[in-house]
């Protein structure tokens, strides 16, 4: 609930000029949220199992007729901002002849190699669908799975897969720098 939180604040800031870390800097001074709750935002969650959780939650609130809004308004809000990206990538592309799109971080957490329910392959797909083949950088993956390496240029280093490019998406940051 907090990511999306932070995340649609993030949002409501970005459309009015706001700086939404500062927004959340001044959430954080009241005393029942306080300094250390997490309220900055970042990536929509993905992955299996906190989308599975929400959708149990909301299923048992459902069943015993609770009346809860929370757990759909959570798996809603977290599925729209899986699309900032691609309106981030629309817009700096409206401009751009040819778009050269370098991705860094495809797997969804730190310590893991499986790209299974991630976000970023769901980015190359979309970008597949529009003509694009973007270079990817993934430290945990020596060697692409065949679904994806058929729809990317796969680079073994960092520097090497911005050269020549005009857009960086940081996917998982995380599994970049650990």
């Amino acid at each position: 609930m907090s990511v999306v939180f932070a995340n649609e604040i993030a949002a409501v800031c970005e459309h009015v000029g706001a700086d939404g870390q500062e927004v959340a800097s001044g959430l954080k001074t009241d005393q029942r949220i306080g300094k250390k709750a997490y309220l900055s935002p970042g990536p929509a969650f993905s992955g299996g199992t906190l989308a599975r959780d929400i959708n149990y939650l909301n299923a048992i609130s459902r069943e015993a007729k609770l009346g809860s809004k929370i757990f759909l308004a959570v798996r809603n809000g977290n599925i729209e901002h899986r699309r900032w990206v691609k309106k981030q990538i629309e817009k700096a592309t409206k401009y751009v002849k040819e778009p050269r799109i370098t991705i860094w971080g495809l797997t969804y957490k730190q310590g893991t190699d499986t790209l299974r329910r991630s976000e970023m392959v769901d980015l190359i797909r979309w970008l597949s669908g529009k003509g694009l083949v973007p270079t990817v950088y993934e430290p945990n993956l020596t060697v692409l799975p065949s679904f994806v390496k058929k729809l990317v240029n796969h680079e073994s280093d960092p520097i090497e897969s911005v050269k020549n490019q005009n857009i960086l998406v940081i996917g998982n940051a995380n599994s970049l720098f650990h």
